[in-house]
């Protein structure tokens, strides 16, 4: 499996619901279902279903529910970005600090890594 990051910086590629999708693995699904039920309980509009648990990376159009509104995603988008790595305001953004602050360092970190690549 390559190498996937999203646009904040977490890596797809140790996201429970992208490794279900990826391997089309129901009982992980089931799993992260149950435990982001109750993680994402008050930031949802609904309760998570099964349909939900799918998801192939912040740059696919199969987001997992939490994701689709997503601001950091969205502000990517509307600077056609790969990711935050990439924005001349990554050191002042209020979002992005904001989205560190919930301990996030290992996404901070990978962005660092490709701000230090370019």
């Amino acid at each position: 499996m390559e190498f996937q990051l999203g646009c904040c910086g977490l890596n797809c590629n140790e996201c429970p619901i992208f490794i279900a999708t990826s391997n089309n693995d129901d009982s992980l699904r089931q799993k992260t279902l149950v435990e982001w039920s109750k993680l994402y309980a008050d930031f949802l509009p609904k309760p998570l279903e099964p349909s939900d648990m799918n998801c192939t990376g912040c740059h696919s159009q199969n987001l997992f529910v939490g994701c689709i509104s997503c601001s950091i995603r969205k502000c990517c988008g509307e600077k056609n970005l790969n990711n935050c790595g990439d924005c001349a305001e990554f050191d002042s953004c209020e979002m992005l600090n904001g989205f560190f602050s919930f301990g996030y360092q290992k996404a901070k970190e990978n962005l660092e890594c490709v701000r230090a690549s370019r």
